[in-house]
Protein backbone atom coordinates (compact mmCIF):
# COMPACT_ATOMS: atom_id res chain seq x y z
CA UNK A 1 0.00 0.00 0.00
CA UNK A 2 2.96 2.08 1.09
CA UNK A 3 4.76 2.22 -2.36
CA UNK A 4 1.54 2.04 -4.28
CA UNK A 5 1.14 5.67 -2.64
CA UNK A 6 4.65 6.51 -3.45
CA UNK A 7 4.44 5.53 -6.97
CA UNK A 8 1.34 8.26 -7.10
CA UNK A 9 2.92 10.55 -5.51
CA UNK A 10 6.25 10.47 -7.93
CA UNK A 11 3.48 10.15 -10.53
CA UNK A 12 2.07 13.67 -9.53
CA UNK A 13 5.33 15.20 -8.75
CA UNK A 14 6.90 14.29 -12.68
CA UNK A 15 3.31 15.45 -13.89
CA UNK A 16 3.64 19.31 -12.04
CA UNK A 17 7.54 19.41 -13.08
CA UNK A 18 6.27 18.98 -16.65
CA UNK A 19 4.28 21.79 -16.36
CA UNK A 20 6.09 24.05 -15.22
CA UNK A 21 8.53 23.06 -17.39
CA UNK A 22 6.76 23.08 -20.21
CA UNK A 23 5.77 26.59 -19.42
CA UNK A 24 8.98 27.91 -20.19
CA UNK A 25 9.70 26.12 -23.72
CA UNK A 26 7.96 28.51 -26.12
CA UNK A 27 6.95 31.64 -23.90
CA UNK A 28 10.42 32.71 -23.23
CA UNK A 29 10.68 33.21 -27.05
CA UNK A 30 7.93 34.43 -27.63
CA UNK A 31 7.42 37.04 -25.53
CA UNK A 32 10.04 39.03 -27.63
CA UNK A 33 8.35 39.76 -30.25
CA UNK A 34 5.46 42.17 -28.78
CA UNK A 35 8.08 44.41 -27.27
CA UNK A 36 10.14 44.59 -30.54
CA UNK A 37 9.95 48.49 -30.31
CA UNK A 38 11.19 48.88 -27.12
CA UNK A 39 14.14 46.88 -27.27
CA UNK A 40 15.11 48.81 -30.05
CA UNK A 41 14.65 52.36 -28.90
CA UNK A 42 16.22 51.48 -25.27
CA UNK A 43 19.49 49.39 -26.44
CA UNK A 44 19.53 51.74 -30.10
CA UNK A 45 19.68 48.95 -31.95
CA UNK A 46 18.47 48.33 -35.51
CA UNK A 47 15.77 46.14 -36.66
CA UNK A 48 18.70 43.48 -38.35
CA UNK A 49 20.24 43.60 -35.16
CA UNK A 50 17.19 43.06 -33.16
CA UNK A 51 16.09 40.16 -35.35
CA UNK A 52 19.12 37.93 -34.46
CA UNK A 53 17.67 37.83 -30.67
CA UNK A 54 14.84 35.77 -32.42
CA UNK A 55 16.63 33.67 -35.09
CA UNK A 56 19.38 32.78 -32.22
CA UNK A 57 17.47 29.75 -30.20
CA UNK A 58 16.66 28.15 -33.55
CA UNK A 59 20.00 27.99 -34.77
CA UNK A 60 20.99 26.82 -31.06
CA UNK A 61 18.02 24.18 -31.11
CA UNK A 62 19.75 23.24 -34.29
CA UNK A 63 22.80 22.93 -33.24
CA UNK A 64 22.35 21.31 -30.34
CA UNK A 65 20.12 18.89 -30.27
CA UNK A 66 22.13 16.37 -31.89
CA UNK A 67 24.53 16.11 -29.03
CA UNK A 68 22.27 16.10 -26.37
CA UNK A 69 21.58 12.38 -25.80
CA UNK A 70 25.53 12.13 -25.81
CA UNK A 71 25.22 14.54 -22.80
CA UNK A 72 22.52 12.61 -21.38
CA UNK A 73 24.37 9.48 -21.78
CA UNK A 74 27.22 10.57 -19.41
CA UNK A 75 24.65 11.98 -16.75
CA UNK A 76 21.33 10.92 -16.48
CA UNK A 77 18.01 12.26 -18.35
CA UNK A 78 17.09 14.24 -15.48
CA UNK A 79 20.38 15.55 -14.39
CA UNK A 80 20.75 16.45 -18.02
CA UNK A 81 16.94 18.08 -17.59
CA UNK A 82 18.32 19.83 -14.40
CA UNK A 83 21.30 21.04 -15.74
CA UNK A 84 19.56 22.25 -18.69
CA UNK A 85 16.95 24.25 -16.56
CA UNK A 86 19.83 26.20 -15.09
CA UNK A 87 20.78 27.36 -18.12
CA UNK A 88 17.58 29.06 -18.85
CA UNK A 89 17.40 30.72 -15.38
CA UNK A 90 21.09 31.81 -16.11
CA UNK A 91 19.98 32.96 -19.70
CA UNK A 92 16.78 34.73 -18.54
CA UNK A 93 19.65 36.56 -15.84
CA UNK A 94 21.57 37.70 -18.93
CA UNK A 95 18.74 39.13 -21.05
CA UNK A 96 18.16 41.37 -18.22
CA UNK A 97 20.95 43.10 -18.23
CA UNK A 98 20.84 46.49 -20.55
CA UNK A 99 23.47 45.38 -22.94
CA UNK A 100 22.64 44.17 -26.39
CA UNK A 101 25.98 41.78 -26.24
CA UNK A 102 25.34 40.51 -22.88
CA UNK A 103 21.16 39.94 -24.50
CA UNK A 104 22.55 38.08 -27.33
CA UNK A 105 24.51 36.05 -24.99
CA UNK A 106 21.92 35.18 -22.38
CA UNK A 107 19.87 34.34 -24.99
CA UNK A 108 22.14 31.89 -26.29
CA UNK A 109 22.59 30.09 -23.02
CA UNK A 110 18.63 30.33 -22.64
CA UNK A 111 18.38 28.83 -26.39
CA UNK A 112 20.47 25.91 -25.04
CA UNK A 113 19.18 25.10 -22.14
CA UNK A 114 15.52 24.69 -23.76
CA UNK A 115 16.89 22.45 -26.73
CA UNK A 116 17.76 19.88 -23.23
CA UNK A 117 14.16 20.38 -22.64
CA UNK A 118 13.10 19.93 -25.96
CA UNK A 119 14.85 16.85 -26.48
CA UNK A 120 14.73 15.26 -23.39
CA UNK A 121 10.90 16.06 -21.91
CA UNK A 122 9.63 13.31 -24.57
CA UNK A 123 12.42 10.24 -23.57
CA UNK A 124 11.37 11.17 -19.83
CA UNK A 125 7.93 10.70 -20.49
CA UNK A 126 8.91 7.27 -21.73
CA UNK A 127 11.24 6.44 -19.47
CA UNK A 128 9.00 7.78 -16.13
CA UNK A 129 5.22 7.86 -17.11
CA UNK A 130 4.09 4.52 -17.07
CA UNK A 131 0.75 3.97 -18.19
CA UNK A 132 0.28 7.45 -18.53
CA UNK A 133 2.92 8.11 -21.83
CA UNK A 134 -0.37 9.23 -23.52
CA UNK A 135 -1.80 11.64 -21.15
CA UNK A 136 1.65 13.61 -20.12
CA UNK A 137 2.52 14.06 -23.54
CA UNK A 138 -1.01 15.23 -24.59
CA UNK A 139 -0.73 18.13 -21.22
CA UNK A 140 3.35 18.80 -21.73
CA UNK A 141 2.45 19.67 -25.56
CA UNK A 142 -0.63 21.42 -24.45
CA UNK A 143 1.22 23.53 -21.58
CA UNK A 144 3.39 24.95 -24.35
CA UNK A 145 0.95 26.33 -26.56
CA UNK A 146 -1.16 27.76 -23.58
CA UNK A 147 1.49 29.53 -21.69
CA UNK A 148 3.24 30.82 -25.39
CA UNK A 149 -0.38 32.29 -25.60
CA UNK A 150 -0.30 33.94 -22.25
CA UNK A 151 3.29 35.33 -22.74
CA UNK A 152 2.83 37.43 -26.21
CA UNK A 153 -0.73 38.55 -24.77
CA UNK A 154 0.64 40.31 -21.39
CA UNK A 155 4.38 40.90 -22.71
CA UNK A 156 3.72 44.32 -24.06
CA UNK A 157 1.59 45.15 -20.83
CA UNK A 158 4.44 43.99 -18.36
CA UNK A 159 7.12 45.40 -20.21
CA UNK A 160 4.98 49.04 -20.65
CA UNK A 161 3.98 48.99 -16.43
CA UNK A 162 7.49 47.32 -15.23
CA UNK A 163 10.10 47.12 -17.95
CA UNK A 164 11.52 44.50 -20.51
CA UNK A 165 14.52 43.85 -17.98
CA UNK A 166 11.50 42.76 -15.65
CA UNK A 167 9.85 40.67 -18.63
CA UNK A 168 12.86 38.95 -19.16
CA UNK A 169 13.25 37.94 -15.09
CA UNK A 170 9.89 36.73 -14.51
CA UNK A 171 10.54 33.06 -16.26
CA UNK A 172 13.17 33.04 -13.80
CA UNK A 173 10.10 31.79 -11.09
CA UNK A 174 8.89 28.97 -13.17
CA UNK A 175 12.33 27.57 -14.12
CA UNK A 176 13.14 27.61 -10.09
CA UNK A 177 9.84 25.72 -9.31
CA UNK A 178 10.39 23.66 -11.89
CA UNK A 179 14.23 22.51 -10.95
CA UNK A 180 13.08 21.86 -6.86
CA UNK A 181 10.60 19.65 -8.42
CA UNK A 182 12.64 18.12 -10.80
CA UNK A 183 15.71 17.42 -7.35
CA UNK A 184 12.72 16.11 -5.31
CA UNK A 185 11.65 13.58 -8.02
CA UNK A 186 15.22 12.62 -8.25
CA UNK A 187 15.16 11.25 -4.36
CA UNK A 188 15.35 7.81 -4.00
CA UNK A 189 15.08 7.41 -7.68
CA UNK A 190 18.27 5.12 -8.26
CA UNK A 191 17.59 4.96 -12.44
CA UNK A 192 17.88 8.63 -12.38
CA UNK A 193 21.24 8.53 -13.40
CA UNK A 194 21.87 5.32 -14.92
CA UNK A 195 19.11 4.53 -17.05
CA UNK A 196 20.21 6.09 -20.06
CA UNK A 197 23.86 4.90 -19.93
CA UNK A 198 23.64 2.15 -22.06
CA UNK A 199 23.50 4.62 -25.16
CA UNK A 200 25.76 4.36 -27.80
CA UNK A 201 26.98 5.87 -31.22
CA UNK A 202 24.92 2.68 -32.69
CA UNK A 203 21.43 3.82 -31.68
CA UNK A 204 22.33 6.89 -33.55
CA UNK A 205 23.85 5.33 -36.74
CA UNK A 206 20.37 3.00 -36.23
CA UNK A 207 18.33 6.16 -36.72
CA UNK A 208 20.39 8.30 -39.15
CA UNK A 209 20.12 4.74 -41.49
CA UNK A 210 16.20 4.06 -41.21
CA UNK A 211 13.86 5.95 -43.88
CA UNK A 212 11.24 5.87 -41.37
CA UNK A 213 12.91 8.32 -38.78
CA UNK A 214 13.82 10.53 -41.83
CA UNK A 215 10.02 10.45 -42.85
CA UNK A 216 9.27 11.10 -39.24
CA UNK A 217 12.24 13.98 -39.13
CA UNK A 218 10.61 15.55 -42.66
CA UNK A 219 7.12 15.96 -40.77
CA UNK A 220 9.14 17.91 -38.08
CA UNK A 221 11.04 20.12 -39.97
CA UNK A 222 8.31 20.69 -42.41
CA UNK A 223 5.48 21.82 -40.06
CA UNK A 224 8.09 23.56 -38.33
CA UNK A 225 9.25 25.81 -41.45
CA UNK A 226 5.49 26.60 -41.66
CA UNK A 227 4.71 27.58 -37.94
CA UNK A 228 7.35 29.48 -37.38
CA UNK A 229 7.28 31.05 -41.35
CA UNK A 230 3.63 31.97 -40.01
CA UNK A 231 4.56 33.05 -37.00
CA UNK A 232 6.80 36.08 -39.02
CA UNK A 233 5.15 36.36 -41.87
CA UNK A 234 1.56 36.01 -41.45
CA UNK A 235 0.63 39.62 -39.82
CA UNK A 236 2.37 41.12 -43.21
CA UNK A 237 0.33 38.93 -45.32
CA UNK A 238 -2.67 40.26 -43.38
CA UNK A 239 -1.84 43.27 -43.47
CA UNK A 240 -1.13 43.66 -47.21
CA UNK A 241 -5.02 41.88 -47.66
CA UNK A 242 -5.94 45.27 -45.98
CA UNK A 243 -7.26 43.50 -42.66
CA UNK A 244 -7.59 45.83 -39.48
CA UNK A 245 -4.24 45.64 -36.94
CA UNK A 246 -6.98 44.52 -34.36
CA UNK A 247 -8.44 41.23 -36.01
CA UNK A 248 -4.60 40.54 -36.73
CA UNK A 249 -3.68 40.74 -32.87
CA UNK A 250 -6.74 38.36 -32.77
CA UNK A 251 -5.94 36.03 -35.41
CA UNK A 252 -2.10 35.55 -33.91
CA UNK A 253 -3.98 34.51 -30.39
CA UNK A 254 -6.10 32.57 -32.44
CA UNK A 255 -3.47 31.00 -34.71
CA UNK A 256 -1.55 29.42 -30.76
CA UNK A 257 -4.70 28.31 -29.45
CA UNK A 258 -6.17 26.59 -32.25
CA UNK A 259 -3.97 23.97 -31.92
CA UNK A 260 -5.01 22.62 -28.49
CA UNK A 261 -7.35 20.48 -29.24
CA UNK A 262 -4.71 18.38 -31.48
CA UNK A 263 -2.02 18.92 -29.31
CA UNK A 264 -4.42 16.94 -26.44
CA UNK A 265 -6.19 14.36 -28.45
CA UNK A 266 -3.52 13.16 -30.98
CA UNK A 267 -1.21 11.42 -28.07
CA UNK A 268 -4.05 9.77 -26.60
CA UNK A 269 -5.63 8.73 -29.50
CA UNK A 270 -2.39 6.80 -31.16
CA UNK A 271 -2.63 3.85 -29.91
CA UNK A 272 -6.50 3.42 -29.82
CA UNK A 273 -6.84 3.91 -33.10
CA UNK A 274 -5.97 1.37 -35.66
CA UNK A 275 -4.23 2.82 -38.40
CA UNK A 276 -1.32 5.32 -36.42
CA UNK A 277 -1.12 7.70 -39.13
CA UNK A 278 -5.08 8.50 -39.61
CA UNK A 279 -4.38 11.89 -37.47
CA UNK A 280 -1.28 12.66 -39.59
CA UNK A 281 -3.63 12.13 -42.58
CA UNK A 282 -5.83 14.82 -41.14
CA UNK A 283 -2.96 16.77 -40.04
CA UNK A 284 -1.38 17.22 -43.53
CA UNK A 285 -4.81 17.84 -45.28
CA UNK A 286 -5.61 20.77 -42.98
CA UNK A 287 -2.24 22.02 -43.43
CA UNK A 288 -3.04 21.96 -47.27
CA UNK A 289 -6.88 23.19 -46.92
CA UNK A 290 -5.25 26.01 -44.45
CA UNK A 291 -3.20 27.14 -47.33
CA UNK A 292 -5.20 27.34 -49.93
CA UNK A 293 -7.87 29.34 -48.48
CA UNK A 294 -5.49 31.53 -47.28
CA UNK A 295 -3.94 31.99 -50.96
CA UNK A 296 -7.27 32.64 -52.40
CA UNK A 297 -8.64 34.71 -49.26
CA UNK A 298 -9.97 38.34 -50.41
CA UNK A 299 -11.64 38.86 -47.20
CA UNK A 300 -11.61 38.29 -43.20
CA UNK A 301 -13.82 35.17 -42.99
CA UNK A 302 -11.71 32.72 -45.62
CA UNK A 303 -8.43 34.28 -43.90
CA UNK A 304 -8.91 33.42 -40.50
CA UNK A 305 -10.56 29.81 -41.45
CA UNK A 306 -7.55 29.02 -43.04
CA UNK A 307 -5.48 30.36 -40.08
CA UNK A 308 -6.98 28.19 -37.76
CA UNK A 309 -6.67 24.71 -40.03
CA UNK A 310 -3.00 26.16 -40.26
CA UNK A 311 -2.66 25.96 -36.74
CA UNK A 312 -4.28 22.66 -36.67
CA UNK A 313 -2.62 20.66 -39.12
CA UNK A 314 0.72 22.04 -37.72
CA UNK A 315 -0.45 21.40 -34.22
CA UNK A 316 -1.83 18.16 -35.48
CA UNK A 317 1.64 17.00 -37.00
CA UNK A 318 3.98 17.99 -34.02
CA UNK A 319 2.32 16.02 -31.76
CA UNK A 320 2.02 12.91 -34.02
CA UNK A 321 5.74 13.39 -34.35
CA UNK A 322 5.97 13.67 -30.04
CA UNK A 323 3.27 10.84 -29.60
CA UNK A 324 5.55 8.68 -32.15
CA UNK A 325 8.81 9.31 -29.93
CA UNK A 326 7.22 8.37 -27.09
CA UNK A 327 4.73 5.29 -27.86
CA UNK A 328 6.68 3.31 -30.35
CA UNK A 329 9.89 3.58 -29.46
CA UNK A 330 12.01 0.41 -27.92
CA UNK A 331 13.98 2.52 -24.89
CA UNK A 332 14.23 5.91 -23.34
CA UNK A 333 17.64 5.85 -25.57
CA UNK A 334 15.92 5.25 -28.74
CA UNK A 335 13.50 8.01 -28.08
CA UNK A 336 16.18 10.55 -27.02
CA UNK A 337 18.00 9.66 -29.92
CA UNK A 338 14.81 10.25 -32.69
CA UNK A 339 13.77 13.16 -30.09
CA UNK A 340 17.18 14.64 -31.22
CA UNK A 341 17.24 13.62 -34.97
CA UNK A 342 14.28 15.21 -36.21
CA UNK A 343 14.32 18.35 -33.48
CA UNK A 344 17.37 18.91 -35.83
CA UNK A 345 16.42 18.43 -38.53
CA UNK A 346 13.20 20.29 -37.33
CA UNK A 347 15.06 23.55 -36.73
CA UNK A 348 17.41 23.85 -39.29
CA UNK A 349 14.64 24.16 -41.57
CA UNK A 350 12.26 26.59 -39.47
CA UNK A 351 15.29 28.97 -38.99
CA UNK A 352 15.77 28.59 -42.70
CA UNK A 353 11.90 28.96 -43.38
CA UNK A 354 11.15 32.83 -42.41
CA UNK A 355 14.89 34.19 -44.10
CA UNK A 356 13.30 31.91 -47.28
CA UNK A 357 10.14 34.39 -47.06
CA UNK A 358 12.02 37.79 -46.49
CA UNK A 359 13.80 36.91 -49.51
CA UNK A 360 10.68 36.31 -51.06
CA UNK A 361 9.42 39.65 -50.43
CA UNK A 362 12.44 41.47 -51.14
CA UNK A 363 12.60 39.93 -54.85
CA UNK A 364 9.06 40.14 -55.19
CA UNK A 365 7.67 43.35 -53.14
CA UNK A 366 4.82 41.17 -52.58
CA UNK A 367 4.23 39.01 -49.00
CA UNK A 368 1.63 36.92 -51.16
CA UNK A 369 5.15 34.91 -52.18
CA UNK A 370 5.23 33.14 -49.04
CA UNK A 371 2.30 31.52 -49.18
CA UNK A 372 3.04 29.84 -52.73
CA UNK A 373 6.45 28.84 -50.79
CA UNK A 374 4.46 27.44 -47.50
CA UNK A 375 2.13 25.71 -50.28
CA UNK A 376 5.38 23.71 -51.68
CA UNK A 377 6.27 23.05 -48.10
CA UNK A 378 2.85 21.73 -47.67
CA UNK A 379 3.02 19.58 -50.50
CA UNK A 380 6.12 18.18 -49.08
CA UNK A 381 4.01 16.94 -46.02
CA UNK A 382 1.52 15.23 -47.98
CA UNK A 383 4.15 13.22 -50.42
CA UNK A 384 6.00 12.46 -47.18
CA UNK A 385 2.39 11.64 -45.38
CA UNK A 386 1.46 8.93 -47.81
CA UNK A 387 4.63 7.58 -47.51
CA UNK A 388 4.44 7.04 -43.63
CA UNK A 389 0.85 5.61 -44.37
CA UNK A 390 1.93 3.38 -46.45
CA UNK A 391 4.72 1.99 -44.22
CA UNK A 392 2.80 2.34 -41.16
CA UNK A 393 3.91 -0.97 -39.64
CA UNK A 394 7.45 -0.21 -39.91
CA UNK A 395 7.06 3.49 -38.11
CA UNK A 396 8.84 1.44 -34.56
CA UNK A 397 12.64 3.10 -33.50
Amino acid sequence: MKTETNTKTKLIILLIAIIFTSSILRSTIVIVGPISDIIINDLNISATDFGLITTIPLIVFALSSAIIPFIAGKNGLINTLIGGLILVMIGSILRAVDNYYVLLFGTIFLGFGISISNVLLPAIIKEYGQQRKAAYTSIYLCMQNIFASIASGIAFTIALAFSWNFLMLIWILPTVIALLLWFQYKKGHQTAKTQINAFSIDIVKQMLKSPYAWMISLIMGSQSVIYYTNTTWLPTIATNLGLSQSFISFLMISFQLAALPALFLIPLLLKKIKRNTDMLILSAAAIFSGIILILLANSAAPFYIGTLLLSLGTGGCFAWVVAIITENTKSSQHASSLSAMSQTIGYTMAAIGPVIGGLLVDITNSPQTIIYFLLAIASLIVIVTINCHLKRDKLIF
